[in-house]
């Protein structure tokens, strides 16, 4: 477990170094249910950091790092954290339509219960026509844990928007809608700068 961290780590700062974009992002965690060990919570928080650098005109690779912060009467706090590093590979199909697939792999981080996962998310962006600089995207993720001890599989449903305010800078509005070992929808606001 260490030694991936230490991995995704490594990549994150490596990244980092020469990226072509930085993301910050906030969630609004609404309706969790984990029917597996009987916990509910009914709002959390969670801040995003990712990195995205492009391989080629098809290919780019990211680092995202995901925090959790409980928020309800009886329990605040740090919940847990994610780490991965994904692949996104995007061709267009015809006019203002591309699809893409990322596929990751990352490292989830909890109060004595730490484990490896795997995430494939295939969808379709679309280019608004008639409102420039608008972008929405379509998106379906299957997520599960890389060992049969955990239950992290899920099913998300996810719906876009982002609008480039300038060359360099982008802002994004999402919503997710996640089924599985644990249900969710989450909101979800972001801030893109391009280097």
């Amino acid at each position: 477990m260490k030694k991936i961290a230490a991995i995704l780590f490594a990549l994150a700062v490596s990244t980092g170094a020469s990226a072509a974009s930085v993301t910050v992002g906030y969630d609004s965690i609404n309706g969790v249910d984990v029917p597996a060990n009987k916990q509910q919570t009914s709002k959390q928080q969670a801040i995003n950091l990712s990195v995205t650098e492009k391989i080629n005109d098809n290919f780019t690779a990211d680092v995202l790092v995901k925090t959790v912060v409980n928020n309800t009467n009886s329990s605040h706090g740090i919940n847990g954290s994610r780490v991965e590093v994904g692949v996104t590979g995007g061709m267009p199909v015809f006019g203002p339509v591309s699809a893409y697939t990322r596929v990751a792999l990352g490292q989830n981080f909890n109060t004595g219960n730490n484990f490896s996962f795997y995430s494939v998310e295939p969808g379709v962006a679309v280019v608004v026509p008639g409102i420039t600089g608008l972008t929405a995207k379509v998106g379906y993720r299957f997520r599960d844990a890389t060992g049969t001890a955990n239950s992290d599989r899920s099913e998300t449903t996810r719906f876009g928007l982002a609008y480039q305010l300038s060359t360099k800078d982008a802002v994004g509005f999402g919503y997710d809608h996640q089924h599985g070992n644990s249900s969710q929808n989450v909101v979800k606001l972001s801030y893109t700068r391009s280097f």
